[in-house]
C-alpha cells in the first residue's frame, strides 16, 4: 500500500488520500455470475511528470521510493477522478498498450471542457492469495491527458473479460485467422 507523503506547493498542500490502494469485487461477466477480487494501488507518475531541469524547480520536486519526478498540479487535479474513473473502467473497454501493459481511455472535465484521460496499468493475478475467489492485483503507472492512441490491430477487450482470462475463469481467446482468397485466373 503506497502512503504518499503531502507535497507543498506554491503555498498550498496537496494530499494523495485518493489514491490509497483499495479492494474491490468485481464482476466478471453480465450475468453476475463470476466475480475477483481487485487489490488498486498507484504509482507517483498519476500526478507527476519526468523532472526537467529547464522547465522545473526545486519546489517541483517529489520524491518516493527512490523515484524523484516533478509535481504536475494538472496531473493532481486529475487523479482526483481515478477512483471513479476506475470505477467506470469495470465496464469499458481497455486495450494492450506499448509496454506490455494495458490502456483505459475515459473524458473527464478540465476546465469546462471533455478531454480525454489515458490511464495505464499492469494487470497480474495474485498467486500468493489462495481464496474461492480470484485474487488479482491491478497497478495503475501512469494517467495523464492523452487521447486513445493504440495500433489499428491492437487487442481489446471487455475489462471483466481481461480480468477473467488472467484470474484462470475464462479461457483465452484465440484470434481466428481468416482463410486467404484464392486469386482468380
Amino acid at each position: 500500500m503506497a502512503n504518499f507523503p503531502n507535497k507543498k506547493f506554491n503555498g498550498v498542500t496537496y494530499d494523495f488520500e485518493h489514491l490509497l490502494s483499495f479492494f474491490k469485487r468485481i464482476s466478471l461477466n453480465a450475468r453476475d455470475t463470476a466475480h475477483a477480487d481487485l487489490h488498486v494501488s498507484f504509482s507517483i507518475h498519476c500526478f507527476t511528470e519526468e523532472f526537467n531541469q529547464t522547465i522545473h524547480l526545486d519546489h517541483h520536486t517529489y520524491t518516493h521510493e527512490n523515484e524523484t519526478r516533478a509535481f504536475e498540479l494538472t496531473r493532481y487535479n486529475c487523479s482526483l477522478q481515478l477512483p471513479t474513473l476506475i470505477d467506470t473502467m469495470f465496464k469499458g473497454k481497455v486495450y494492450r498498450a506499448k509496454n506490455n501493459n494495458y490502456t483505459y481511455v475515459a473524458q473527464i472535465a478540465l476546465n469546462g471542457q471533455s478531454q480525454p484521460y489515458s490511464i495505464f496499468f499492469d494487470l497480474k493475478k495474485d498467486t500468493g492469495e489462495v481464496s474461492v475467489v480470484p485474487t488479482l492485483r491491478m497497478y495503475v503507472q501512469s494517467a495523464y491527458m492523452k487521447p486513445l492512441q493504440v495500433s489499428s490491430n491492437a487487442s481489446n477487450w471487455r475489462f471483466g473479460s481481461l480480468a477473467g482470462q488472467i484470474a484462470g475463469v475464462f479461457e483465452k481467446s484465440v484470434k481466428k485467422t481468416r482463410p486467404k482468397k484464392k486469386k482468380t485466373p
